[in-house]
């Protein structure tokens, strides 16, 4: 067969020149060489052959067979999508929306996703959907983002059963509604959207719109965390550090922790410098935790500038110093921190006290 596509394509068939490639292209009956897959792409695509250009476009796209150039990617996508194709068009209009291979213009990319939604593509309704919400190439506006959303979650497209799930949940474009947010986050998180997952996850644990069920919210916590979201890996290791809904596990909270602070979520990364500090589910070390502290704080997380001032405080994993100490209380307490505002309240009545003492004592 392979053979005999050969002959023909060299002959200038255009159907054996794009079934030769794609056999290049998938290792079909063939090595997979992604060189000569594009060598008859370029030949077809170059007599208009539409799907031949799509495949040049995502040739140029991911660097397969060619030098990577977005450039080159953005110019065959819209020969493709000029076309009529419909994942193109959809592309074209991703191109446009971050500025890839051509210059940022949200007109043009709601134009190209309008292209592809009109011929059904959902994932180009759900783009729609942002553009509205975010108020990117056209006005601002909730309830046409949600009957954009409405439209491809019912083609089952799970990232937009997420959206529709969040509209539900805060009131945006619609009446608030726990139990229908749920329904919708439900649908979504069981195609394995990660967010919707969470989600699910905190309706079950506060009982919003489902049942309270501490079980079945860290079900849903653990499929999200598994998946790498990090506020899912916080909140799953305060389960297993506070043992709601699961045994106490202070080694397994440690991990996710720890998990959750390499992709730099804060409150993840203060709690692991608190699980250094306290030695809960890994051997004490306070030098590491006012590393961590001292990162944390740095980044604008006040409740670590709070645990960084105690820390100079009582000279603990750092040299005591009480001018850094009061500094990093002040800053927390500016911020609100109730802690360091009632450390710094005493320390204001020692003093007082102190200096009333002195002043008896002459």
């Amino acid at each position: 067969m392979i053979n005999t596509w050969k002959r023909y394509a060299s002959k200038g068939k255009t159907e054996q020149q794009l079934l030769l490639a794609d056999a290049y292209w998938n290792g079909k009956s063939v090595k997979k060489d992604y060189k000569l897959a594009v060598k008859w792409y370029l030949i077809a695509a170059k007599k208009g052959e539409k799907e031949a250009q799509l495949r040049m476009g995502e040739a140029y796209y991911f660097g397969f067979g060619v030098t990577k150039s977005f450039a080159h990617a953005a110019r065959w996508y819209e020969m493709a999508a000029n076309q009529g194709v419909v994942a193109a068009q959809t592309i074209l209009g991703d191109c446009y929306f971050f500025g890839t291979g051509v210059e940022r213009n949200y007109k043009s990319a709601v134009n190209w996703y309008s292209k592809a939604a009109e011929q059904g593509d959902a994932s180009a309704e759900f783009a729609i959907g942002n553009c509205y919400y975010y108020g990117n190439g056209v006005m601002q506006d909730f309830v046409e983002a949600n009957n954009h959303y409405y439209k491809s979650a019912m083609k089952n497209n799970a990232a937009a059963q997420f959206a529709l799930g969040d509209a539900y949940y805060w009131g945006e474009g619609v009446i608030k509604n726990y139990d229908t947010a749920a329904d919708w986050y439900v649908l979504s998180a069981k195609q394995n959207d990660s967010d919707a997952q969470f989600a699910l996850g905190d309706a079950y644990y506060w009982g919003e719109g489902v049942e309270q069920d501490y079980t079945k919210a860290i079900q849903w916590y653990k499929l999200s965390a598994d998946q790498g979201d990090d506020v899912a890996q916080y909140y799953l290791a305060n389960a297993y550090f506070t043992g709601t809904g699961v045994a106490v596990n202070r080694k397994k909270a440690y991990e996710l922790y720890k998990l959750s602070a390499m992709q730099g979520n804060q409150d993840a990364t203060f709690s692991l410098a608190t699980a250094y500090f306290e030695g809960e589910g890994v051997k004490p070390n306070a030098k590491k935790a006012v590393a961590l502290y001292f990162k944390n704080a740095k980044a604008g997380h006040i409740d670590s500038a709070s645990a960084l001032g105690q820390a100079f405080f009582s000279g603990r994993g750092v040299r005591k110093d009480m001018k850094e100490a009061l500094a990093w209380y002040k800053y927390a307490a500016k911020n609100g921190d109730q802690e360091a505002i009632q450390v710094l309240e005493m320390l204001e009545w020692l003093k007082a006290e102190e200096n009333k003492n002195k002043s008896w004592s002459k």
